[in-house]
Protein backbone atom coordinates (compact mmCIF):
# COMPACT_ATOMS: atom_id res chain seq x y z
CA UNK A 1 0.00 0.00 0.00
CA UNK A 2 1.28 3.14 -1.20
CA UNK A 3 0.82 6.71 0.53
CA UNK A 4 0.63 8.63 -2.38
CA UNK A 5 -2.20 6.29 -3.48
CA UNK A 6 -4.54 6.49 -0.66
CA UNK A 7 -7.44 9.49 -1.45
CA UNK A 8 -9.03 9.47 1.37
CA UNK A 9 -8.47 13.43 2.66
CA UNK A 10 -9.04 11.94 6.64
CA UNK A 11 -5.78 10.09 6.42
CA UNK A 12 -3.48 13.08 4.59
CA UNK A 13 -1.80 15.89 5.55
CA UNK A 14 -1.69 18.81 3.33
CA UNK A 15 1.79 20.92 3.45
CA UNK A 16 2.04 23.95 4.78
CA UNK A 17 2.97 27.31 3.06
CA UNK A 18 5.71 28.59 3.57
CA UNK A 19 7.72 25.24 3.11
CA UNK A 20 11.34 23.78 2.02
CA UNK A 21 10.96 20.85 0.21
CA UNK A 22 13.18 18.25 -0.55
CA UNK A 23 12.35 15.42 -2.91
CA UNK A 24 14.71 12.01 -3.17
CA UNK A 25 13.97 9.81 -6.87
CA UNK A 26 15.92 6.56 -6.97
CA UNK A 27 16.73 5.95 -10.20
CA UNK A 28 17.75 2.59 -10.32
CA UNK A 29 15.20 1.12 -7.71
CA UNK A 30 14.92 -1.68 -9.61
CA UNK A 31 18.45 -3.03 -9.76
CA UNK A 32 19.58 -1.82 -5.80
CA UNK A 33 16.80 -4.05 -4.40
CA UNK A 34 18.54 -6.81 -5.87
CA UNK A 35 21.74 -5.72 -5.58
CA UNK A 36 23.32 -2.81 -3.95
CA UNK A 37 25.23 0.34 -4.92
CA UNK A 38 28.01 -0.88 -2.95
CA UNK A 39 28.04 -4.08 -5.29
CA UNK A 40 27.74 -2.90 -8.47
CA UNK A 41 30.13 -0.05 -8.20
CA UNK A 42 32.36 -2.22 -7.22
CA UNK A 43 32.26 -5.86 -8.17
CA UNK A 44 29.83 -5.67 -10.95
CA UNK A 45 30.63 -7.28 -14.17
CA UNK A 46 27.09 -6.38 -15.94
CA UNK A 47 23.89 -6.78 -13.56
CA UNK A 48 20.47 -6.81 -15.68
CA UNK A 49 16.79 -6.67 -13.59
CA UNK A 50 14.12 -8.77 -15.71
CA UNK A 51 10.35 -8.70 -16.46
CA UNK A 52 8.80 -10.88 -18.27
CA UNK A 53 11.68 -11.64 -20.34
CA UNK A 54 12.64 -8.09 -21.01
CA UNK A 55 15.15 -5.66 -19.84
CA UNK A 56 14.13 -3.46 -16.70
CA UNK A 57 17.22 -1.82 -15.97
CA UNK A 58 20.65 -2.70 -15.61
CA UNK A 59 23.81 -1.37 -14.19
CA UNK A 60 26.39 0.76 -15.65
CA UNK A 61 28.26 -2.18 -16.98
CA UNK A 62 25.82 -3.74 -18.79
CA UNK A 63 24.92 -0.34 -20.21
CA UNK A 64 28.12 0.39 -21.19
CA UNK A 65 28.31 -3.49 -22.89
CA UNK A 66 25.34 -2.03 -24.88
CA UNK A 67 22.16 -3.70 -23.17
CA UNK A 68 19.65 -1.92 -23.62
CA UNK A 69 15.48 -1.50 -22.22
CA UNK A 70 13.52 -3.43 -24.01
CA UNK A 71 16.06 -6.12 -25.25
CA UNK A 72 15.07 -9.99 -24.71
CA UNK A 73 17.46 -12.13 -22.44
CA UNK A 74 18.95 -13.98 -25.40
CA UNK A 75 20.00 -10.87 -26.92
CA UNK A 76 21.86 -9.98 -23.76
CA UNK A 77 23.66 -13.05 -23.46
CA UNK A 78 25.13 -12.21 -27.04
CA UNK A 79 26.05 -9.25 -26.10
CA UNK A 80 27.18 -9.75 -22.39
CA UNK A 81 27.44 -13.91 -21.77
CA UNK A 82 28.44 -13.36 -18.01
CA UNK A 83 25.79 -10.71 -17.05
CA UNK A 84 24.14 -11.50 -13.67
CA UNK A 85 20.47 -11.67 -14.08
CA UNK A 86 17.48 -10.48 -11.52
CA UNK A 87 13.62 -10.74 -11.96
CA UNK A 88 11.99 -7.81 -10.52
CA UNK A 89 10.71 -7.47 -7.59
CA UNK A 90 8.61 -4.95 -6.60
CA UNK A 91 8.13 -6.07 -2.88
CA UNK A 92 11.85 -5.89 -2.62
CA UNK A 93 11.56 -2.19 -4.23
CA UNK A 94 8.69 -1.16 -1.80
CA UNK A 95 10.58 -2.49 1.26
CA UNK A 96 13.70 -0.72 0.44
CA UNK A 97 11.31 2.89 -0.21
CA UNK A 98 10.30 2.26 3.13
CA UNK A 99 13.49 1.51 4.96
CA UNK A 100 14.89 4.54 3.06
CA UNK A 101 11.46 6.79 4.70
CA UNK A 102 12.25 5.30 7.83
CA UNK A 103 15.86 6.80 8.16
CA UNK A 104 15.05 9.47 7.16
CA UNK A 105 12.78 10.12 9.74
CA UNK A 106 15.75 11.75 11.93
CA UNK A 107 15.52 15.12 10.05
CA UNK A 108 12.14 15.58 9.35
CA UNK A 109 9.09 13.78 11.20
CA UNK A 110 7.34 14.98 7.94
CA UNK A 111 8.43 12.03 5.75
CA UNK A 112 6.39 10.70 2.59
CA UNK A 113 6.45 8.14 -0.37
CA UNK A 114 6.40 9.58 -3.39
CA UNK A 115 5.14 7.51 -6.48
CA UNK A 116 7.05 4.05 -7.19
CA UNK A 117 10.99 5.07 -6.93
CA UNK A 118 10.34 8.56 -4.92
CA UNK A 119 10.28 10.53 -1.24
CA UNK A 120 9.17 13.67 -0.12
CA UNK A 121 10.55 15.74 3.00
CA UNK A 122 9.50 18.91 4.44
CA UNK A 123 12.68 20.54 5.99
CA UNK A 124 11.53 24.07 6.87
CA UNK A 125 11.55 23.45 10.42
CA UNK A 126 14.75 21.07 10.44
CA UNK A 127 17.08 23.90 8.98
CA UNK A 128 18.19 25.98 12.09
CA UNK A 129 19.53 22.43 13.56
CA UNK A 130 20.97 20.88 11.06
CA UNK A 131 23.11 23.70 9.67
CA UNK A 132 20.93 24.77 6.81
CA UNK A 133 20.03 23.15 3.77
CA UNK A 134 23.19 22.76 2.29
CA UNK A 135 24.23 19.97 5.43
CA UNK A 136 20.96 18.87 5.28
CA UNK A 137 21.13 17.83 1.69
CA UNK A 138 24.76 16.30 2.87
CA UNK A 139 23.69 14.21 5.57
CA UNK A 140 20.37 13.17 3.12
CA UNK A 141 22.52 12.20 0.60
CA UNK A 142 24.91 10.20 3.01
CA UNK A 143 22.08 8.39 4.54
CA UNK A 144 20.39 6.95 1.30
CA UNK A 145 23.51 5.96 -0.19
CA UNK A 146 24.57 3.82 3.07
CA UNK A 147 21.38 1.94 2.05
CA UNK A 148 22.85 0.76 -1.34
CA UNK A 149 20.59 3.43 -2.99
CA UNK A 150 21.34 5.64 -5.72
CA UNK A 151 19.92 8.98 -5.04
CA UNK A 152 18.54 12.36 -7.54
CA UNK A 153 17.78 15.30 -5.44
CA UNK A 154 15.86 18.25 -5.74
CA UNK A 155 14.39 20.86 -3.77
CA UNK A 156 11.60 23.13 -3.76
CA UNK A 157 9.01 25.24 -2.24
CA UNK A 158 6.31 23.05 -3.11
CA UNK A 159 6.60 18.64 -2.79
CA UNK A 160 5.42 18.60 -6.35
CA UNK A 161 7.85 20.80 -7.95
CA UNK A 162 10.51 19.31 -5.66
CA UNK A 163 9.61 15.57 -6.82
CA UNK A 164 9.81 16.41 -10.46
CA UNK A 165 12.89 18.41 -10.43
CA UNK A 166 14.84 15.26 -8.43
CA UNK A 167 13.09 13.06 -11.16
CA UNK A 168 14.69 15.48 -14.21
CA UNK A 169 17.59 15.19 -12.89
CA UNK A 170 17.80 11.46 -12.80
CA UNK A 171 16.99 11.43 -16.25
CA UNK A 172 19.52 13.81 -17.03
CA UNK A 173 22.18 11.77 -14.88
CA UNK A 174 22.35 14.92 -12.43
CA UNK A 175 23.04 14.38 -8.94
CA UNK A 176 20.57 17.61 -7.75
CA UNK A 177 18.37 20.34 -9.34
CA UNK A 178 17.56 23.07 -6.48
CA UNK A 179 14.75 26.13 -7.11
CA UNK A 180 14.55 27.89 -3.49
CA UNK A 181 13.27 30.68 -4.57
CA UNK A 182 8.81 30.76 -4.90
CA UNK A 183 9.21 33.80 -7.58
CA UNK A 184 11.77 31.77 -9.75
CA UNK A 185 10.12 28.47 -9.55
CA UNK A 186 7.38 29.18 -12.54
CA UNK A 187 10.31 29.95 -14.82
CA UNK A 188 12.34 26.76 -14.04
CA UNK A 189 8.83 24.44 -13.90
CA UNK A 190 8.48 25.82 -17.38
CA UNK A 191 11.28 24.63 -18.97
CA UNK A 192 10.47 20.73 -17.41
CA UNK A 193 9.62 18.25 -20.55
CA UNK A 194 5.47 16.85 -20.16
CA UNK A 195 6.40 13.48 -19.69
CA UNK A 196 7.81 14.19 -15.81
CA UNK A 197 3.85 14.74 -15.29
CA UNK A 198 3.05 10.99 -14.00
CA UNK A 199 -0.64 11.76 -14.79
CA UNK A 200 0.63 12.93 -18.74
CA UNK A 201 1.53 9.43 -19.58
CA UNK A 202 -1.36 8.38 -20.92
CA UNK A 203 -1.85 11.01 -23.20
CA UNK A 204 2.29 11.60 -24.79
CA UNK A 205 1.22 11.49 -28.07
CA UNK A 206 -1.79 12.99 -28.28
CA UNK A 207 0.41 16.17 -26.76
CA UNK A 208 3.26 15.51 -29.14
CA UNK A 209 0.62 16.13 -31.88
CA UNK A 210 -0.30 19.34 -29.95
CA UNK A 211 2.99 20.48 -29.99
CA UNK A 212 3.01 20.22 -26.14
CA UNK A 213 7.22 19.07 -25.28
CA UNK A 214 7.29 21.19 -22.12
CA UNK A 215 4.93 22.16 -19.01
CA UNK A 216 4.96 26.05 -20.10
CA UNK A 217 3.09 24.84 -23.46
CA UNK A 218 0.62 22.39 -21.37
CA UNK A 219 0.22 25.87 -19.31
CA UNK A 220 -0.83 27.85 -23.09
CA UNK A 221 -4.15 25.08 -23.63
CA UNK A 222 -7.19 25.82 -23.08
CA UNK A 223 -7.98 24.67 -19.27
CA UNK A 224 -11.48 22.81 -20.65
CA UNK A 225 -10.65 21.36 -23.68
CA UNK A 226 -7.45 19.57 -22.01
CA UNK A 227 -9.16 18.44 -18.88
CA UNK A 228 -12.49 17.00 -21.50
CA UNK A 229 -9.19 14.62 -23.42
CA UNK A 230 -6.94 14.43 -20.49
CA UNK A 231 -8.97 14.26 -17.23
CA UNK A 232 -9.00 16.26 -14.17
CA UNK A 233 -6.09 14.57 -12.72
CA UNK A 234 -3.65 15.86 -15.15
CA UNK A 235 -4.58 19.57 -14.37
CA UNK A 236 -4.34 19.11 -10.56
CA UNK A 237 -0.99 17.56 -10.93
CA UNK A 238 0.19 20.60 -13.08
CA UNK A 239 -1.56 22.82 -10.73
CA UNK A 240 0.50 21.03 -7.75
CA UNK A 241 3.73 21.77 -9.47
CA UNK A 242 3.00 25.59 -9.58
CA UNK A 243 1.89 25.83 -6.13
CA UNK A 244 -1.84 26.62 -7.23
CA UNK A 245 -3.00 23.64 -5.37
CA UNK A 246 -1.48 22.32 -2.43
CA UNK A 247 -0.71 18.52 -2.15
CA UNK A 248 -2.02 16.28 0.26
CA UNK A 249 0.49 13.18 1.61
CA UNK A 250 0.39 10.52 4.19
CA UNK A 251 2.95 10.79 6.64
CA UNK A 252 5.51 7.78 7.06
CA UNK A 253 5.42 7.33 10.90
CA UNK A 254 8.11 4.34 12.65
CA UNK A 255 6.77 1.60 14.28
CA UNK A 256 7.09 1.29 18.30
CA UNK A 257 9.28 -1.45 17.72
CA UNK A 258 12.60 -2.00 15.50
CA UNK A 259 12.74 -5.23 13.44
CA UNK A 260 13.83 -5.32 9.99
CA UNK A 261 15.02 -8.09 7.88
CA UNK A 262 17.31 -7.79 4.39
CA UNK A 263 18.08 -10.64 1.86
CA UNK A 264 21.39 -10.10 0.36
CA UNK A 265 22.60 -9.90 -3.34
CA UNK A 266 23.70 -13.59 -3.42
CA UNK A 267 25.44 -16.39 -1.06
CA UNK A 268 28.29 -14.53 1.14
CA UNK A 269 30.33 -16.68 2.33
CA UNK A 270 32.71 -14.36 4.20
CA UNK A 271 32.32 -12.17 7.17
CA UNK A 272 33.90 -9.14 6.04
CA UNK A 273 31.30 -9.27 3.11
CA UNK A 274 28.45 -8.65 5.19
CA UNK A 275 29.83 -5.68 7.31
CA UNK A 276 27.99 -2.59 4.51
CA UNK A 277 24.53 -4.94 4.48
CA UNK A 278 25.16 -4.70 8.80
CA UNK A 279 25.75 -0.85 8.44
CA UNK A 280 22.50 -0.42 6.38
CA UNK A 281 20.78 -1.79 8.99
CA UNK A 282 21.70 -0.09 11.88
CA UNK A 283 21.55 3.06 9.83
CA UNK A 284 17.98 2.21 10.22
CA UNK A 285 18.44 0.94 13.87
CA UNK A 286 20.35 4.05 14.78
CA UNK A 287 17.53 6.40 13.02
CA UNK A 288 14.67 4.79 14.72
CA UNK A 289 16.33 5.01 18.19
CA UNK A 290 16.57 9.07 17.73
CA UNK A 291 13.40 9.32 16.94
CA UNK A 292 12.06 7.50 19.64
CA UNK A 293 14.22 8.45 21.92
CA UNK A 294 15.83 5.13 23.18
CA UNK A 295 18.94 3.87 24.08
CA UNK A 296 20.01 0.33 23.02
CA UNK A 297 20.61 -2.55 25.52
CA UNK A 298 21.08 -5.36 23.57
CA UNK A 299 20.38 -6.65 19.59
CA UNK A 300 20.27 -9.40 18.11
CA UNK A 301 21.67 -9.79 14.72
CA UNK A 302 20.80 -13.26 12.92
CA UNK A 303 22.28 -14.89 10.07
CA UNK A 304 20.24 -16.62 7.51
CA UNK A 305 21.76 -19.54 6.15
CA UNK A 306 20.38 -22.46 3.55
CA UNK A 307 16.62 -22.99 2.96
CA UNK A 308 14.76 -26.32 1.95
CA UNK A 309 16.35 -29.87 1.91
CA UNK A 310 20.12 -28.34 2.58
CA UNK A 311 18.80 -26.07 5.41
CA UNK A 312 21.13 -24.71 7.51
CA UNK A 313 20.31 -23.34 11.12
CA UNK A 314 20.09 -19.61 11.37
CA UNK A 315 23.39 -18.36 13.06
CA UNK A 316 22.46 -15.38 15.66
CA UNK A 317 24.77 -12.98 17.80
CA UNK A 318 23.04 -11.45 20.96
CA UNK A 319 24.69 -8.69 21.96
CA UNK A 320 24.60 -6.75 25.23
CA UNK A 321 26.06 -3.34 25.58
CA UNK A 322 27.31 -2.50 29.29
CA UNK A 323 26.09 0.84 28.71
CA UNK A 324 22.87 1.43 26.77
CA UNK A 325 24.04 3.42 23.40
CA UNK A 326 22.80 4.96 20.22
CA UNK A 327 25.82 6.11 18.38
CA UNK A 328 26.27 4.59 14.86
CA UNK A 329 29.92 4.22 15.13
CA UNK A 330 29.95 2.64 18.46
CA UNK A 331 27.51 0.15 17.85
CA UNK A 332 29.29 -0.14 14.12
CA UNK A 333 32.68 -1.29 15.55
CA UNK A 334 31.39 -3.51 17.86
CA UNK A 335 29.28 -5.39 15.70
CA UNK A 336 32.49 -5.61 13.47
CA UNK A 337 34.52 -7.16 16.12
CA UNK A 338 31.59 -9.62 17.02
CA UNK A 339 31.41 -10.72 13.09
CA UNK A 340 34.88 -11.16 12.84
CA UNK A 341 35.13 -13.46 15.36
CA UNK A 342 32.13 -15.13 14.25
CA UNK A 343 33.21 -18.81 12.30
CA UNK A 344 29.91 -18.51 9.51
CA UNK A 345 28.34 -22.46 9.13
CA UNK A 346 27.42 -21.71 5.49
CA UNK A 347 26.66 -19.00 3.03
CA UNK A 348 24.60 -15.95 4.28
CA UNK A 349 21.81 -15.45 1.84
CA UNK A 350 19.80 -12.41 4.13
CA UNK A 351 20.46 -10.70 7.61
CA UNK A 352 17.98 -9.76 10.46
CA UNK A 353 18.40 -7.35 12.97
CA UNK A 354 16.22 -6.72 16.06
CA UNK A 355 16.32 -4.35 18.99
CA UNK A 356 15.49 -6.90 21.69
CA UNK A 357 16.02 -4.67 24.70
CA UNK A 358 16.21 -0.40 24.99
CA UNK A 359 15.96 2.42 27.60
CA UNK A 360 14.28 5.48 27.50
CA UNK A 361 17.42 7.72 26.91
CA UNK A 362 17.75 10.57 29.69
CA UNK A 363 18.61 14.12 28.51
CA UNK A 364 19.18 17.34 30.01
CA UNK A 365 16.47 19.61 29.69
CA UNK A 366 17.43 23.58 28.18
CA UNK A 367 14.37 25.16 29.85
CA UNK A 368 14.66 26.76 32.82
CA UNK A 369 11.40 24.96 34.16
CA UNK A 370 11.89 21.25 33.22
CA UNK A 371 7.94 20.97 31.89
CA UNK A 372 7.82 23.80 30.31
CA UNK A 373 6.91 23.26 26.50
CA UNK A 374 6.88 19.52 26.68
CA UNK A 375 4.53 17.33 25.21
CA UNK A 376 3.41 13.99 25.15
CA UNK A 377 3.53 11.80 22.62
CA UNK A 378 -0.12 10.85 21.01
CA UNK A 379 -0.95 7.64 19.34
CA UNK A 380 -2.69 9.82 16.21
CA UNK A 381 -0.98 9.48 12.53
CA UNK A 382 -1.40 7.28 9.65
CA UNK A 383 1.60 5.04 10.57
CA UNK A 384 3.19 2.88 7.92
CA UNK A 385 6.11 0.08 10.05
CA UNK A 386 9.53 -0.34 9.15
CA UNK A 387 8.76 -3.42 7.01
CA UNK A 388 6.52 -1.33 4.98
CA UNK A 389 3.04 -2.51 6.74
CA UNK A 390 0.34 -0.44 7.03
CA UNK A 391 -0.76 0.85 10.54
CA UNK A 392 -3.74 2.55 12.02
CA UNK A 393 -4.90 5.90 11.57
CA UNK A 394 -3.52 8.44 14.18
CA UNK A 395 -2.14 12.28 14.14
CA UNK A 396 0.82 13.75 15.16
CA UNK A 397 1.76 14.88 18.18
CA UNK A 398 4.19 15.44 20.93
CA UNK A 399 6.29 17.34 18.80
CA UNK A 400 8.65 20.75 19.65
CA UNK A 401 8.46 24.03 17.62
CA UNK A 402 11.02 22.37 14.96
CA UNK A 403 8.71 19.41 14.64
CA UNK A 404 11.16 16.78 17.10
CA UNK A 405 10.30 15.36 20.61
CA UNK A 406 12.32 17.42 23.09
CA UNK A 407 15.86 17.09 23.51
CA UNK A 408 15.76 15.69 20.40
CA UNK A 409 19.07 17.86 18.66
CA UNK A 410 21.22 16.62 22.36
CA UNK A 411 20.68 13.36 20.72
CA UNK A 412 22.24 14.24 17.50
CA UNK A 413 24.83 16.00 18.90
CA UNK A 414 23.91 19.24 17.49
CA UNK A 415 23.61 21.40 20.69
CA UNK A 416 20.25 23.25 21.38
CA UNK A 417 18.30 24.07 18.32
Amino acid sequence: MSPSSNPNPAQAVAERKPALWVALHFPHLALEACIPRWEWQQHDQGSVILQQQRVLAMSPAARAAGIRTGMRRGGVQMLLPDASFFPCDSRKQQDLLQAAALALLQYTPSVALHGAAGIVLEVSSSLRLFGGIRRLRQRIRMTVQALGLSVSLACAPFSKAAALLALYAAERARAACYCLSPRKLATVMDQLPVHTLSQAQAYLDLLEGLACHQLKDLQKLPRAGLQRRCGAALLQELDQAYGKETALHLWVVASETFHIKRELAGRLERSDQLLPYVQALLTQLCSWLRLQQLALSQLRLCLHHERGRSAIAPSQLNIMLAEPGWQEAHLQLLLRERLQQLSLSGPVIALELEATETASRQLHSEDLFPGTGRQTRGSSASAFTAGGQAGRTSGIAGRTAGGFPAGYCESMGLGAA
